[in-house]
């Protein structure tokens, strides 16, 4: 009798440790098919046009397309595709490149960069409206950055030589007044500009951070980074990402950091951050370029709204060298879309937008996961437990 008993328990061991082993192998399956399928579907779409050039901004439209400001051999370029992806029409604008642009309150765009108009506005098909040009004795102005002010006229921001220019102009272009800053840490680029809740405006330049009155005139300053990208937050604060080193830091409302942190692409040598924007969760997607080698990657992360990291993913250049994202939003509808440059195989860059699920960056785990992982659990202590008695019994029987 000891020994059937003895028996029947190591019998019923067996049996749990067997059934415990095919809901793993299960599990482990399931979660692999569930991995690829993540892969295979969450870039929604990815398009190259055939354009050379790059696209340096996307924002989202009102008919809930997509508008991208950039370059394509070697013009100035306005492109703007449906809510798919597909092109409905682009023009170009003479020599050089667009870095930035805006919907004006009219349906149409304004859009600011350097070359034979550094600012240009058009009508809701790209049609030109008027253009200018604006110089200092002789000097072209580099414009980075332009949005439209609440009594519908223009400020833009962006460099003549070695000095931050940020320029204030009416509804048809005509400047209103011009403020030049310089830094003692040599050249130094506007890259910038937003309208604060008091009408006056922050600026991000190379080191610093302003907020300016309506007049143009410095109120505070805060030093910062080499920036590249600057938004509101929610909170009323700002977060500022860095063109060089991969640097975020987050401010309040009056220019006080409140966190700072720097990112890098797991086992790249460099990393750099060109663009974020917030998302619906509190956090932000930040995007730029990596290079675990050489060849520089698109760089797409998130991280939570306090700056810890949920998720990053980049995307190789399947020919040619460069991949490079310059500018990300998220869409209406949850997803990220972004522009940037692709290589060609003949090594020439083609314009890039994509559109990709918020799994390409965090992978997401099916709902049925968690009941498996308890699953297994129960499973598992169900084995210790039984493992334990069917010592006991042993060592009773052998007694």
């Amino acid at each position: 009798m000891p020994k059937n008993v003895s028996s029947l328990g190591l019998q019923e061991m067996s049996k749990t440790q067997a059934c415990l082993s095919v809901v793993l192998l299960l599990t482990i399956c399931l979660l692999f098919s569930s991995n690829i399928v993540v892969a295979e579907t969450s870039t929604i779409w990815d398009k190259a046009y055939g354009m050379y050039g790059s696209g340096h901004q996307v924002i989202q439209t009102s008919d809930g397309g997509y508008a991208i400001a950039g370059y394509t051999d070697g013009q100035c370029l306005l492109l703007k595709i449906d809510s798919s992806g597909s092109r409905e029409w682009s023009q170009t604008y003479g020599n050089g490149f667009f870095s930035s642009l805006v919907q004006t309150a009219d349906g149409g765009y304004a859009l600011a960069g350097t070359g034979d108009s550094n600012f240009v506005k058009t009508d809701s098909q790209g049609n030109m409206e008027w253009s200018k040009n604006y110089t200092n004795s002789g000097v072209p102005f580099q414009i980075n950055s332009v949005i439209q002010t609440s009594e519908s006229g223009y400020v833009l921001a962006g460099c003549i030589s070695e000095w931050d220019l940020t320029v204030k102009t009416n509804s048809y272009g005509d400047v209103m007044w011009s403020k030049t800053f310089g830094l003692s840490r040599g050249r130094s680029f506007a890259q910038v500009i937003l309208q604060a809740p008091d009408g006056g405006y922050i600026l991000a330049a190379n080191y610093n951070v302003s907020k300016l009155d309506s007049g143009g005139n410095i109120q505070w300053t805060t030093n910062a980074v080499i920036a590249s990208s600057l938004i509101k937050t929610v909170d009323g604060g700002y977060l500022l990402a860095a063109g060089n080193g991969g640097g975020v830091i987050k401010f309040d409302g009056e220019g006080n950091r409140e966190w700072s942190n720097v990112y890098r692409f797991a086992g790249a040598k460099w990393s750099f951050l060109h663009s974020v924007a917030q998302t619906g969760d509190g956090g932000y997607v930040l995007a730029g370029v990596t290079y675990p080698v050489y060849d520089g990657h698109g760089w797409v992360l998130k991280i939570s709204e306090n700056g810890s990291v949920e998720g990053e993913v980049s995307f190789p250049p399947e020919s040619g060298i460069n991949n490079g994202v310059n500018s990300i939003i998220e869409a209406d509808d949850g997803n990220y879309v972004f522009t940037g440059f692709k290589n060609a195989p003949d090594r020439k860059g083609l314009l890039w937008v994509a559109k990709v699920a918020p799994a390409s960056v965090i992978p997401e785990f099916p709902s049925w996961t968690p009941l498996l992982v308890t699953l297994v659990a129960v499973l598992a202590i169900a084995v210790i437990y039984r493992c334990r008695l069917g010592k006991r019994v042993q060592r009773r029987c052998e007694r």
